[in-house]
């Protein structure tokens, strides 16, 4: 390479050629997309978790609501495990992914 320019062009086309779909060129046009819309899909996992996480108290609450009055509640054998799992997991909760992987 001649100059820095073309090396990091260099570079981007072989990031492409990693990246892109069958039929697409290997341009370093290709390999910035790809970049973008992973980082659209993290931004997107992430404010998902957020959701998530602050919607756990509630969640939280409406468990231990369903635990305590669960005696009289009619149940199938699938409600059953997953009042079950409820039981299980409702205060193990400390990590905020773990929180929002709950109410999910």
């Amino acid at each position: 390479m001649a100059s820095k320019q073309g090396a990091h062009q260099k570079a981007r086309r072989l990031k492409a050629e990693q990246v892109r779909e069958p039929g697409e060129r290997r341009t370093p046009e290709v390999a910035r997309e790809h970049e973008d819309r992973v980082a659209a899909e993290e931004r997107a996992e992430r404010a998902l978790m957020l959701v998530r996480e602050r919607r756990f108290p509630v969640a939280r609450q409406i468990g231990r609501l369903l635990l305590e009055h669960g005696d009289g509640i009619v149940l199938d054998s699938w409600a059953t495990y997953w009042l079950g799992e409820i039981a299980e997991t409702i205060d193990d909760r400390d990590h905020p992914a773990k929180r929002a992987r709950f109410t999910g």
